[in-house]
């Protein structure tokens, strides 16, 4: 592929350098056997002393919570913004409360009792900057990209499509997006409330080729992909390493596209595919689509009907002609 080198971490590379908190009593966990969710996890946080949040903002859509009253202008501008996007694509979603908190330890001893349960908790732009992480971001890509309001925006549609009644199966195990959407539907939807730069980003390489929509539609998010085995390894190692069966450890995973051009090509080819599936049919297609994962339609096929195509090969080939034609 072409221009490689030039290639900077796209926001999900800035996103997945969370935290997570394992224990060595989950031996086996995110492994083929035996996982563990999420809030099974942070149960073992419960005796710890919570951070309280404030509340910083709020209209009829959202309400911002904040860390020791710290100024969220610039959060708060990219949310309004990004609401008003998906709202305009996506149709209205249910109210959300996001918490902004300063440390990754302020996320996990998070207290969550004023919050609804459609709630998103992220670092603020001040707690990025500040994170030991930042060296590896760069403080130019925080400042320039609007990070936050790509994953509210994945936080939005899961709220909208349970809302709908397209509600995820109960699974012991880490997801990507909403369960039941397909990851590029879930990608696309946060794409789509970026800001200019980070939109630029994206499409700024030249691309040779493109992952075949027979693979790209029903494929899971390579960046997620890379991250899980991260875990494995990491939790491996761990419980190599401790011999107190009881200790928690906290574990940093970071994924950097650049390294992997797989997850590259996915972002850019969903963020295309975005323009594509507009110049084709409409603004209202997103509606539509979403329409149809609720309903538990067959989409691919749907999709395909929309477009008056045959199969998915005369998808790559109509989709190739779209990038030379705006390229």
């Amino acid at each position: 592929m072409k221009n490689r080198k030039k290639r900077i971490k796209s926001s999900h590379q800035c996103l997945i350098s969370g935290v997570l908190i394992l224990s060595s009593l989950s031996a086996g966990a995110f492994s083929d056997e035996k996982t563990l969710s999420r809030d099974k996890l942070l149960q073992q946080f419960n005796q710890t002393k919570k951070v309280q949040p404030t509340l910083y903002f709020e209209n009829d859509s959202l309400r911002i919570f904040s860390e020791n009253n710290t100024d969220l202008l610039r959060e708060k501008s990219e949310l309004l913004h990004a609401l008003d996007i998906f709202e305009k694509n996506f149709g209205p979603s249910p109210k959300i409360d996001i918490a902004l908190m300063n440390s990754q330890m302020s996320l996990i001893q998070l207290d969550t009792r004023k919050i609804s349960d459609l709630y998103l908790s992220f670092m603020s732009y001040q707690g990025i900057a500040q994170s030991p992480k930042m060296g590896s971001i760069g403080t130019n890509k925080v400042e320039k990209y609007n990070i936050l309001a790509h994953e509210a925006c994945h936080k939005l549609l899961i709220n909208q499509v349970d809302e709908k009644g397209l509600k995820a199966k109960q699974r012991n195990e880490l997801t990507y997006g909403h369960a039941m959407l397909p990851d590029w539907f879930d990608e696309m939807a946060a794409i789509m409330c970026e800001n200019q730069a980070l939109s630029e980003m994206r499409l700024s390489n030249d691309i040779d080729s493109f992952i075949p929509f027979k693979e790209f539609l029903d494929m899971e998010n390579p960046a997620f992909t890379s991250i899980k085995d991260q875990m494995n390894r990491l939790v491996k190692q761990q419980l190599e390493l401790s011999n107190d069966k009881k200790q928690t450890t906290v574990m940093s995973v970071e994924l950097d596209e650049t390294d992997n051009e797989l997850a590259f090509l996915f972002y850019q080819q969903a963020a295309l595919f975005r323009h594509f599936l507009t110049e084709k049919l409409g603004h209202q297609i997103f509606k539509r689509l979403t329409q149809q994962f609720v309903q538990g339609a067959d989409v691919n096929a749907w999709l395909l009907q929309q477009l008056s195509l045959n199969d998915s090969v005369q998808l790559d080939v109509a989709f190739k002609r779209f990038y030379q034609k705006n390229s």
